[in-house]
């Protein structure tokens, strides 16, 4: 997809950071934006700036980490209009220390953000994404420490790493096997991301792993499997 206008687009994280970005990258070449956040005031804010700028946007509270917040994320956002890029963005980073004291409550924390969510989100957009026959894109937010974890959080490095194993696994479904290969949206590529490359040589910045196409360390492509 290299035409992004007109296109319902939802973010989660979407209230500041890497999410924020990508919206408004997104917004100045016509995409509608669906912005979700545990801070709902935020999102709201958020899609407010964009609307100011003439944007088509709004604003919902979304605790990813709840199935029942998710359901009503994803009526609200299917009112707005048919989702067609999902930007599984929100993280969270926390806990420190050997992991034999790590603190159980944090380490769940950081799962059920980092990892369990973009389930959630497959699961509350996926099944139409696909029945529409429309081009689409599932983008998954991953992070550096998931190729070279550095001595930091367990917690994050390994939900992180999860997190790449999510959306390497959906790269190697039916549903992706079926189409051409995804490769990452022009606007996407201007919000400020780590360099990578998609399959068809298109480089771009991205700290992100998506169905189509994965991270490239050192330059290099990711053996085909």
């Amino acid at each position: 997809m290299t035409d992004v206008a007109g296109k319902t687009v939802f973010v989660t994280g979407g209230a500041s950071g890497l999410g924020l970005a990508t919206a408004r990258a997104l917004a100045d070449r016509g995409a509608r934006l669906v912005l979700a956040d545990i801070d709902g005031a935020g999102a709201e804010a958020a899609a407010e700036s964009l609307r100011a700028a003439g944007a088509e946007a709004m604003g919902l509270q979304l605790d990813v980490t709840d199935e029942a917040s998710w359901a009503d994320a994803g009526a609200a956002a299917q009112a707005f209009g048919p989702v067609r890029i999902l930007f599984s963005n929100a993280g969270v980073g926390g806990g420190s220390g050997p992991v034999e004291d790590y603190d159980t409550d944090v380490w769940r924390w950081n799962y059920a953000v980092n990892a369990h969510a973009h389930l959630y989100a497959c699961r509350t957009f996926l099944g139409a994404m696909k029945a529409s026959g429309e081009a689409s894109h599932l983008i998954i937010t991953s992070s550096m420490v998931a190729i070279v974890p550095p001595p930091i959080s367990v917690a994050y490095i390994s939900s992180k790493y999860a997190t790449l194993g999510i959306a390497m696994a959906r790269r190697r479904s039916r549903w992706a096997a079926r189409r051409r290969p995804a490769k990452p949206c022009r606007a996407c590529s201007r919000a400020g991301w780590t360099r990578q490359r998609s399959a068809r040589g298109l480089s771009g910045r991205s700290s992100m792993a998506t169905i189509g196409f994965s991270p490239i360390p050192n330059g290099r492509r990711w053996p085909k499997w």
